[in-house]
């Protein structure tokens, strides 16, 4: 069991709206309505798997544990 300890650093959010995101072929559509982080989120229907969704975080530090959450 490996103990994280709480960072001092306010958390990072990548949004599907931040220029951060992107996907692959257009495949994602996108929702807007109440209950969504920023008011909108991307979905893609089903398919081959080859269609993707990536999220670039800068300023990462080597040999150090982060957690990640989507949803």
């Amino acid at each position: 069991m490996v103990e994280v300890i709480p960072s001092a650093v306010p958390p990072a959010v990548i949004d599907d709206g931040d220029a951060a995101y992107a996907e692959t072929s257009g495949a994602c559509r996108g929702w807007s309505g109440a209950g969504y982080y920023q008011g909108d989120c991307h979905y893609a229907p089903a398919g081959t798997g080859q269609n993707t969704a990536t999220w670039t975080f800068d300023g990462l530090v080597p040999n150090k544990l982060y957690g990640v959450y989507a949803t």
